[in-house]
């Protein structure tokens, strides 16, 4: 069963808990992993996650790194898994486009890194760099 002993009765049937119930759903997006990756430590995370704050925004957020996580591990484990962001209404770190300065976002589950072209450095590629020299032979 659930330990989710930290979690009231009200808690349990909001909206929000009913949500993690996504990963477990055997008709779900993550139904295709159930097999590779158990889902119900990551339900259980998720619920535990969101009993933890009331602020639906960071509610949310949580939601999402779960899903993410499981979604990375599944696929790692090279199970398939087909618009799982959609069917959560997770974006995807990167649809916001964070990096600047023509840098291409990597997404690395609920949060992103950039690589950034010669020139920039930085979390989102906006800190110029010196670009060395070519070494004359």
């Amino acid at each position: 069963g659930l330990r989710v002993s930290e979690c009231s009765p009200e808690q349990l049937a909001s909206n929000s808990t009913q949500a993690c119930r996504v990963l477990a759903d055997p008709q779900g997006p993550f139904a295709a992993c159930h097999q590779t990756v158990a889902a119900e430590p990551f339900q259980e995370h998720c619920v535990l996650d969101l009993c933890s704050t009331q602020d639906p925004r960071e509610q949310e957020e949580l939601r999402c790194q779960v899903l993410s996580g499981y979604a990375i591990l599944c696929q790692e484990a090279g199970a398939v898994l087909a618009g799982w962001r959609d069917r959560t209404l997770c974006e995807s770190p990167c649809l916001r486009n964070p990096c600047q300065n023509d840098g291409q976002c990597q997404e690395q589950g609920a949060t992103f890194t950039c690589d950034c072209e010669v020139g920039y450095g930085g979390d989102l590629c906006t800190e110029p760099r010196d670009v060395p020299p070519p070494r004359k032979p």
